[in-house]
């Protein structure tokens, strides 16, 4: 039993380390152009000025520069916060993932 649940155990760790690992992949130039696209009909550039995307709204500020981790791009995208609205009901996870993987590469991350 003992050795059950190490060999578990072990096979979480390597689990979680791939996981890890995969966050780090470059997207794509496919997942890019769709991102762009996703950022360009959801409405983003009414609020946010973004230089690859030729958006220039002001109320929820520039992008540009600010090297924004793909992470805390999807979260911010799916959850809202700090005045942005939640997207998860408005656009696909497929969606959710394209455009922050271009905002996060656009924006200098």
């Amino acid at each position: 039993m003992r050795r059950l649940r190490v060999a578990l155990l072990l096979l979480a760790l390597v689990l979680v380390a791939a996981a890890c690992g995969s966050s780090s992949k470059q997207p794509s130039a496919a997942q890019l152009a769709r991102g762009k696209k996703v950022f360009l009909s959801a409405g983003c550039g009414r609020c946010h000025s973004l230089g690859a995307a030729n958006a220039k709204g002001i109320v929820g500020g520039p992008l540009d520069g600010l090297k924004f981790n793909e992470d805390f791009v999807e979260q911010r995208v799916r959850f809202g916060g700090g005045g942005m609205p939640q997207f998860q009901h408005r656009l696909s996870d497929a969606d959710i993932k394209a455009v922050s993987a271009f905002v996060s590469k656009a924006s200098g991350g």
